[in-house]
């Protein structure tokens, strides 16, 4: 029995915008040389889940009450203000979160 490991690569199935191959199959470096020409998208759609302004918004949006529309503006202006602002760089997971893509192996 030999005791050496098969090393496995994980493989991301991908077929967004600027996939490189049709299958969808790509390696981890390939899928990130992929998104990181998209990461501005990626840290909008990050800084949108830790807003509390546009947790708040998308909150109001989901129950429409009378009251609520009118806090919408104001919180929609706040939530596009902390979009903007954010820095934030994005993980291995982020972009597959933000892309839709599977991790595979």
């Amino acid at each position: 029995m030999s005791r050496t490991r098969k090393r496995r690569t994980k493989e991301v199935i991908y077929t967004g915008l600027n996939a490189r191959r049709k299958s969808g199959k790509h390696t981890i470096k390939e899928f990130l040389k992929v998104m990181k020409k998209h990461k501005k998208g990626c840290s909008e759609y990050i800084a949108g889940k830790s807003c509390v302004p546009c947790v708040k918004f998308n909150a109001l949006m989901k129950r429409k009450t009378k009251k609520g529309l009118k806090k919408l503006d104001k919180y929609l202006e706040d939530c596009d203000k902390c979009k903007t602002k954010s820095k934030k760089r994005c993980t291995f997971h982020d972009y597959l979160e933000y892309s839709g893509a599977k991790l595979k192996g």
